[in-house]
């Protein structure tokens, strides 16, 4: 999911039975972790002296697979890398078509495709408690504590999202970041996703903040470009030391973490 930075407020103070197991329980419990191996947090920062601050959560899908499955024998790598585009995919096609759904059913419909593709034997209820894992994402290490420096330091945090409001409210509440932001701004409010930007328009009219005092930052080249299309500016979260993408210009910043964004705004 995403967020946002609105203009930087006073300095915050808030502080950050035993049993047989059989096979097919063994593989469903494998499933569901390996669908849950955590999210990638995106943030957006002002970089200026009267900057603003945006936080995004776009979850990093956890990997999905079942040795039941006749070609998911390998792992749950190969269902989970087909989810992840697939959700992703979804989400374009439907911001040109017209064909929006809350982003819980785009995700639901992409991993059952993921699973009939792969000959997945998974039932409702399984594929159900998979699904559930989005509302129980972990965070990495460096985000609580590089949000709360940005809040102590006078940025108001927001989180920006695909998610829609639930899948929001509980990923923020598990993640235990609710009191380091100001609120959450959901795609469903405009029915459209990122990159569109209509989306990012509408989070900048939500924290009252010109779009062009609005670093957005996040871990997706697409999130990054979609933002600066909208007027915002593009910070890259680039944990992995990847190439950037080749076309449509370059991040106004990439860092490796939070702590790096906090540094860069010396809070």
């Amino acid at each position: 999911m995403v967020g946002v930075v609105t203009k930087p407020s006073p300095p915050s103070t808030r502080e950050a039975g035993d049993g047989t197991v059989t096979e097919r329980e063994h593989e469903r419990t494998r499933i569901i972790r390996a669908a849950a191996e955590g999210p990638t947090y995106v943030v957006r920062c002002h970089t200026g002296d009267d900057g603003h601050l945006r936080l995004l959560q776009h979850p990093r899908r956890r990997r999905c697979g079942g040795e039941g499955a006749r070609r998911a024998r390998r792992g749950p790598q190969p269902v989970s890398k087909l989810w992840r585009a697939r959700s992703l995919e979804y989400t374009f096609v439907s911001n040109q078509i017209d064909a929006y759904q809350p982003f819980y059913e785009m995700n639901r419909d992409a991993l059952q495709h993921a699973l009939d593709a792969h000959d997945a034997d998974v039932s409702e209820k399984e594929r159900t408690e998979i699904l559930a894992i989005y509302h129980e994402l972990d965070v990495f290490d460096d985000v609580r504590d590089g949000i709360e420096r940005l809040r102590d330091g006078g940025y108001d945090c927001y989180v920006v999202s695909n998610g829609n409001p639930e899948m929001l409210d509980s990923i923020v509440e598990h993640a235990d970041i609710d009191d380091h932001i100001e609120d959450t701004v959901s795609a469903d409010e405009v029915e459209t996703f990122k990159p569109d930007a209509r989306l990012y328009r509408h989070a900048a009219a939500r924290t009252g903040t010109p779009i062009d005092e609005i670093a957005h930052v996040t871990a997706g080249w697409f999130d990054v470009m979609g933002a600066q299309h909208a007027g915002m500016q593009g910070v890259w979260v680039d944990r992995k030391r990847s190439p950037w993408e080749p076309f449509d210009g370059e991040p106004a910043l990439t860092i490796d973490s939070f702590y790096d964004l906090a540094d860069e705004l010396g809070v």
